[in-house]
């Protein structure tokens, strides 16, 4: 597990968390401070796009959508099938999700 996935979980499942900063001293905090930042690590961890090639009645489409897994912006469709190159974006344009492509 890399470092921001260890920092997200403490901060989801502790109410306080107790820093303690060489010569400083100690301060506690509630986790509830740092919703936000977690929020925003949460988008650094790659994620694969969602891929739909059908509408939720089941009929296919004539081209494939590219959503944000986050934010479900679709940041591309191309052709099904089609050899294009594809826009593979390493954030997403609206929310700032990092993208994972294979």
């Amino acid at each position: 597990m890399i470092e921001v996935e260890k920092a997200m979980e403490l901060f989801r499942h502790h109410d306080k968390v107790k820093f303690i900063l060489t010569g400083l001293g100690e301060r506690e905090y509630e986790t509830v401070q740092f919703k936000e930042i977690v929020g925003l690590l949460e988008k650094q961890i790659p994620k694969e796009p969602i891929i739909l090639l059908e509408d939720e009645d089941g009929f296919a489409y004539q081209f494939e959508h590219y959503l944000c897994p986050n934010c479900k912006n679709i940041f591309e469709q191309r052709p099904q099938r089609s050899n294009a190159p594809l826009y593979s974006p390493n954030y997403c344009q609206d929310c700032g999700q990092a993208m994972k492509w294979e």
